[in-house]
């Protein structure tokens, strides 16, 4: 579990300072966006803002984080990696969008889910 979360840190925060600076070309890389209107640009940093604090709390705990703290990080991260494969398959396969990063960010977040439900099923969190 430990490792996993280092990994979210090392992972999620780039992405989500990105997100917060330069929400244009993270949505031009995963969706193809190309000329997002300011209303998806501010939902990008919203969502940028969201995983800098999801890393925050990572960091913050990670030396000293009790197996709880750990299971409620590992929980919230699953809802997040699953929302996210599914919302990123979503866009390929009914929207039709495409970036050149979609299909990889799909990967990514479907395995990372099933990492996340592999680490909850060694815990206390599900038995």
């Amino acid at each position: 579990m430990s490792l996993l979360l280092r990994v979210t840190i090392f992972v999620e925060v780039p992405t989500g300072l990105c997100l917060l600076l330069v929400p244009g070309i993270i949505l031009a890389l995963l969706l193809g966006v190309q000329h997002p209107v300011a209303e998806t640009l501010l939902a990008g940093r919203i969502a940028g803002a969201a995983l800098l604090g999801f890393g925050v709390a990572i960091w913050l705990t990670r030396k000293h984080a009790s197996k709880p703290v750990q299971q409620g990080l590992v929980a919230g991260m699953t809802l997040y990696t699953v929302a996210a494969a599914a919302l990123l398959a979503y866009a390929g396969i009914v929207l039709k969008m495409v970036g050149i990063l979609l299909w990889p960010g799909f990967v990514f977040h479907a395995g990372f889910a099933v990492w996340c439900f592999i680490c909850l099923s060694g815990s206390s969190l599900t038995k």
